[in-house]
C-alpha cells in the first residue's frame, strides 16, 4: 500500500451517508411506484377511449355504406332510364353521360367507405389484441345528447392529470434527495 517494499498496512474506510438520504430514496421510490400506477390507469382509460372511438367510427361507416347502397340503386335506375331515353332519341348524350358519371362516383364512394371499414376493423382487432377479425353488430345510429357538467373535481381525477401531478411530486422528491446528498456523511 505504500512505496516501501515490505509495508503490509491495510486501511479500510466506510462512508455512511446522511441518514435523510435513505428516507429520501424511499420516498422517491414510492413516488415512482405511484406514478407508474397512475400511468397504468391513464393507459387503460386511453385504450377504452380508443376502442369506443373505433367502434363508433365503424358503426358510422356501416350506416354510410347502407345509405350509399340505397343511393347507388337509385342512380343505377336513373342511368338505365337515361340510356333508354338516349337510345330512343328522346334524351341527350349529356344526360346519359351525367347519369353514368354519377353512378361511377357513388361506386367510388362505396369503395372508399369499404376501405375505411376495413381500416377500422383492423384497428379494432389491434386494440383488442385479437387473432380473429373483429366486427360489430350493426345497429341504427341514434342521436345521444351530450351531457357535461362543469365539475372541476371530475377533471382533477382524470388519470393522466394524476400521472402528471405525480411526476411533479417525483421531481420535487428528486430535488430533495439531491439536497440531502450534499450534506456531510
Amino acid at each position: 500500500n505504500s512505496a516501501y517494499k515490505y509495508d503490509n498496512s491495510i486501511a479500510v474506510s466506510q462512508q455512511i451517508p446522511f441518514p435523510a438520504v435513505f428516507s429520501a430514496h424511499n420516498a422517491l421510490g414510492k413516488s415512482y411506484i405511484k406514478g407508474s400506477e397512475y400511468k397504468l390507469a391513464a393507459t387503460r382509460a386511453d385504450l377504452v377511449y380508443q376502442v369506443k372511438k373505433t367502434y363508433y367510427s365503424l358503426l358510422y361507416h356501416y350506416s354510410i355504406q347502407h345509405l350509399l347502397q340505397k343511393e347507388d340503386s337509385i342512380y343505377e335506375s336513373f342511368a338505365r332510364a337515361g340510356l333508354v331515353k338516349f337510345e330512343q332519341g328522346a334524351g341527350s348524350l349529356l344526360e346519359k353521360t351525367t347519369s353514368e358519371t354519377k353512378v361511377m362516383e357513388i361506386k367510388n364512394l362505396i369503395l372508399e367507405n369499404e376501405a375505411d371499414i376495413n381500416a377500422d376493423k383492423i384497428q379494432l382487432q389491434t386494440l383488442l389484441n385479437s387473432e380473429k377479425e373483429e366486427d360489430i353488430v350493426q345497429e341504427e345510429l341514434a342521436e345521444k345528447p351530450l351531457s357535461m357538467t362543469a365539475d372541476s373535481t371530475t377533471l382533477s381525477r382524470h388519470p393522466y392529470l394524476l400521472y402528471l401531478n405525480q411526476q411533479i411530486i417525483a421531481g420535487r422528491k428528486v430535488k430533495q434527495l439531491e439536497l440531502y446528498k450534499i450534506f456531510p456523511d
